[in-house]
């Protein structure tokens, strides 16, 4: 279960980043991460704690629940 909400998590994550333009620096910058975090975070080497992961959904303009779905 938890595999699957970091798969759909980054998932999500990176279509929409992709779908507004953004580039993993781009959404690394926004919230204060580095680009290899974004990276991992994207192909669920690593998951992302709820902060981290909010301030990753409210960047993109979404609602984190938007993002585990």
């Amino acid at each position: 279960m938890v595999r699957d909400i970091s798969k759909a998590f980054a998932m999500n994550m990176f279509y929409k980043r992709t779908d507004m333009g953004w580039t993993q620096e781009d959404i690394a910058k926004a919230v204060g991460l580095s680009a290899s975090t974004i990276s991992s975070y994207e192909n669920s080497k690593v998951c992302p704690d709820l902060i981290t992961a909010e301030k990753i959904a409210v960047a993109l303009g979404l609602h984190l629940a938007d993002m585990l779905k």
